[in-house]
């Protein structure tokens, strides 16, 4: 194996995973700000977030439930005039998961096809 190759895949996943997963963090603080502003008054908007939302509280799939059942009742012309963008979060989702939690998977072939084509793959286990 090609000691430098393998550092270049790890480097190029580290900053593909980093940039995924911060956007994907930003798109999940506006859905916990959503619900906290529909529940709270402003002052207590972040302890809302902190002591409820949290994310070792509530998973990411409620409060996109809640999000998108407050969008839908309170809100319907925006929530229906962003149904694409919507569904495009439950989409990404379980990609976020597998990008967040999957290992770099080294095999010749993939390094073979990194070099190629600058792809990567992942392995669970």
């Amino acid at each position: 194996m090609n000691e430098k190759t393998i550092e270049e895949i790890d480097h190029y996943v580290a900053v593909f995973r980093g940039t995924f997963l911060n956007r994907m963090t930003f798109i999940e603080r506006v859905i916990e700000l959503v619900i906290a502003n529909h529940f709270c008054k402003q002052d207590k908007q972040i302890e809302f977030i902190d002591f409820l939302l949290g994310e070792k509280q509530i998973s990411f799939d409620a409060k996109k439930s809640a999000f998108y059942q407050i969008l839908g009742k309170h809100h319907e012309d925006y929530y229906k005039s962003r149904k694409a963008m919507f569904d495009l979060i439950d989409y990404v989702q379980p990609e976020r998961n597998k990008i967040a939690h999957y290992m770099i998977c080294l095999t010749d072939e993939a390094i073979e096809k990194f070099e190629k084509d600058k792809t990567f793959g992942l392995l669970q286990y």
